[in-house]
């Protein structure tokens, strides 16, 4: 052999040689994307089922909140107070009125009939800030006073 033979063997020869190396950089390289895709797929699959779980929790939720809704719509939160040295009568309209992050009970002329304990604000809040409501003194007697606090239909209607 020549030699330009043996330079054009060696150059053959490196030649296969980077290309085997690049075949087998490309195979790891396939492997690891495949691995990669196997993991964000499973990852994907877990995240669909919490969000599908998530979905039918909220469902329920929804569910469970429509019904108690409907009976706050149809039977209202009834709050039995103390008699107060108000001017109230039965069947007089009363209203929230808020002071200080505090809710209260107020008449017509915005006296503080009563204030509403921290454990209904929450409520009251939401109520105040989706619904048409009603307070009326429904009963009156000596010692207590019994109000009725009714939802009559959502503001965004």
């Amino acid at each position: 052999m020549d030699e330009t033979q043996n330079i054009f063997l060696k150059m053959i020869k490196n030649y296969d040689r980077k290309i085997k190396n690049r075949i087998k950089y490309l195979d790891n390289k396939i492997n690891t994307l495949q691995s990669q895709i196997k993991e964000r797929e499973k990852k994907y699959c877990n995240t669909f089922e919490i969000k599908q779980k998530l979905e039918r929790h909220n469902s329920e939720i929804n569910k469970k909140y429509n019904y108690l809704l409907n009976i706050l719509k149809s039977r209202g939160i009834i709050f039995e107070i103390s008699v107060v040295s108000t001017n109230i009568n039965e069947w007089d309209n009363l209203y929230i009125k808020i002071l200080k992050n505090i809710y209260y009970f107020a008449d017509k002329n915005n006296e503080i009939i009563y204030e509403i304990d921290s454990r209904y604000f929450s409520v009251v809040e939401h109520i105040i800030k989706n619904y048409k409501y009603s307070i009326l003194v429904i009963r009156k007697d000596a010692y207590l006073i019994t109000l009725q606090l009714r939802i009559l239909d959502s503001i965004h209607n």
